[in-house]
């Protein structure tokens, strides 16, 4: 949920509700959540402990923006970074994703402008 939506709110120069980052492009989102499910399955969890992604595209708390995004877009010079643990861990299960890379390298860049901007 928070790689395919919640981590997916931030965009470049701003940010979009949860729902507009699952729907815009339900294709992407899936790959992303079905990579988080195989990398939980890598771990130990069972395919009937995890939420199905039709589940969660579907659910209604989806209608505002994460609060990741709001405080990025704020100018928080750090913020909790899910993204980045999920892409480590999955790296140390030697899986990773393009989609989790892009979105860890866009919060990376956001968080970096924050801090350029605060010392100057």
């Amino acid at each position: 949920m928070l790689m395919a939506g919640i981590y997916r709110c931030i965009t470049e120069d701003g940010m979009r509700t949860a729902q507009e980052a699952v729907h815009s492009n339900l294709r992407e989102s899936r790959t992303i959540y079905d990579f988080v499910i195989a990398l939980c399955i890598q771990l130990g969890a069972t395919s009937s402990e995890l939420v199905p992604f039709d589940k969660y595209a579907a659910a209604e708390s989806l209608s505002r923006p994460a609060s990741a995004a709001r405080a990025i877009n704020s100018g928080a010079l750090n913020i909790e970074r899910a993204d980045k643990l999920v892409q480590l861990v999955a790296e140390q299960q030697d899986m990773s994703h393009p989609d989790l890379d892009a979105i860890v390298a866009l919060i990376d860049l956001r968080l970096d402008a924050n801090r350029k901007k605060a010392t100057a």
